[in-house]
C-alpha cells in the first residue's frame, strides 16, 4: 500500500524552504532585520507578511523533519545505535555550518556590517546569532535529544517536551544562546509534533484530513492577529502574547503539513524528478541571505517595497540555484556544502 503522506514530503519542504527565502526577501520593508540602508518607502503590509510566513515556515519544516526521523526509527529500523547517527548528522548538519560560515556568510557579512574579531566569534563560532545558519545548528540538536527522548513512555515524552521548552524560553532571556541549544529546546515541540503525527498515522489514530489543514490556517490567523493587537507591556500582557504567538506557530506548522500534504497528494508529482530540486533547496537556503544583502544595499532597498521584495526573492532564488549547481558539480565543493563527498549535478 502507497504510503502518500511520504510521497510528499519533499515538496513540502521544498515550499517551506521558498517561503524563508521570501520571509526574508520581504522583511526588511516591515523594519525587520537590521537598518543600515536607508529606506525611501517601507511597508507596513509586507512587514505584516513577513511575520506571518515566520510562523510557519521553519516550525513546519522542522514538524516534517520530526516526522521522517520517525519513519526511519520506527518504520525502516534505522537510527539505533547514537554516535553513528550523531555522526551522521554532524556531517550533513555541521560541516556545511562550518564551510558557509568561514567561507560566505563572515566574508560578505563583515563587508557591510564591518563587524569585529569579538562579535564574530560570538556569533558564529559560540553560534549565538549565526545568521540564516541557526538552523543548522537547531537541527542538530533536536537530532541529538530526540534520540533519548523517543525512548521514553508517551507521558514522559510530553514532560520532556513541556520542560525543555520553558526552560529554552527563559534561559535565552536570561544568558547567551551557545550554539543555539535553547532555540533547540524550545523548537524540539515541532519535531516532537511531527514524530507523533507519523505514529498516529501509522497507527491509525490520526488521518491526513484536508480540513484539518484549513482549521489550523483559521486558529493560525485568529492568534497571529491577536498578537498584533496586544500592545500592553505589563507583565500579563506579555505572558499572554507570548502564549498566542507560541499557538501561532504550533497550529502554523501544522497547518502548513495539513494543506500541503492535501495539494501534492492530488498532483502527484514523480518523485525521481524532484530529489535534485531537494538538495537546491537546502544550499539555497545555506546562501541566498546574503545575497539579498548585496540586492538591498546596492539597489532594492531604494525602490517600491513590492518591486524590491520580488526582485529579492527571484534573483536571491536564481543566484543561488547558478551558485550551487556549480559548486555541486565538484564532490569537494559539494562536500562542504551537504556534508557528502559526491556530485550531485
Amino acid at each position: 500500500m502507497r504510503d502518500r503522506s511520504l510521497e510528499t514530503l519533499d515538496l513540502i519542504k521544498i515550499v517551506l524552504m521558498a517561503s524563508v527565502v521570501l520571509c526574508h526577501s520581504v522583511a526588511f520593508y516591515g523594519g525587520g532585520w537590521f537598518a543600515p540602508c536607508i529606506l525611501i518607502n517601507d511597508n507596513e503590509y509586507l512587514g505584516v507578511f513577513s511575520k506571518w510566513l515566520g510562523t510557519f515556515h521553519v516550525e513546519g519544516f522542522t514538524l516534517v523533519s520530526g516526522y521522517i526521523y520517525c519513519y526511519i526509527r520506527n518504520d525502516k529500523g534505522g537510527y539505533r545505535q547514537f554516535w553513528p547517527f550523531a555522526r551522521k548528522k554532524a556531517k550533513r548538519l555541521l560541516i556545511p555550518y562550518i564551510a558557509v560560515s568561514l567561507l560566505w556568510c563572515i566574508p560578505i557579512g563583515n563587508h557591510y556590517f564591518k563587524e569585529d574579531l569579538t562579535m564574530l566569534f560570538h556569533k558564529y563560532f559560540l553560534g549565538e546569532s549565526p545568521s540564516q545558519l541557526w538552523f543548522l545548528l537547531m537541527l542538530f540538536w533536536c537530532f541529538i535529544i530526540a534520540f533519548p527522548v523517543f525512548k521514553m513512555s508517551t507521558k514522559k515524552q510530553i514532560t520532556m517536551v513541556l520542560t525543555l521548552f520553558f526552560t529554552g524560553t527563559i534561559m535565552a532571556m536570561v544568558v547567551p544562546n551557545y550554539f543555539q541549544l535553547f532555540t533547540a529546546f524550545k523548537f524540539f515541540c515541532y519535531f516532537w509534533i511531527g514524530y507523533t503525527l507519523r505514529r498516529g498515522f501509522v497507527s491509525g489514530k490520526v488521518k491526513i484530513i484536508n480540513v484539518c489543514g484549513w482549521f489550523f490556517l483559521l486558529i493560525n490567523l485568529i492568534s497571529f492577529a491577536l498578537v498584533r493587537e496586544i500592545v500592553s507591556t505589563d507583565l500579563s500582557a506579555k505572558i499572554v502574547r507570548l502564549l498566542l504567538d507560541e499557538v501561532s506557530k504550533c497550529v502554523g506548522g501544522l497547518m502548513a503539513f495539513y494543506i500541503l500534504q492535501g495539494i501534492f497528494a492530488r498532483i502527484g508529482i514523480p518523485q525521481n524528478k524532484i530529489k535534485l530540486i531537494v538538495v537546491l533547496t537546502f544550499t539555497i537556503y545555506l546562501i541566498h541571505q546574503q545575497l539579498i544583502y548585496i540586492l538591498l544595499w546596492n539597489y532594492t532597498a531604494q525602490i517600491n517595497p513590492f518591486l524590491g521584495a520580488l526582485i529579492n526573492f527571484c534573483v536571491s532564488i536564481v543566484l543561488s540555484v547558478i551558485i550551487s549547481k556549480i559548486c555541486l558539480k565538484n564532490k569537494y565543493s559539494s562536500f562542504l556544502l551537504t556534508g557528502e563527498a559526491r556530485k550531485y549535478v
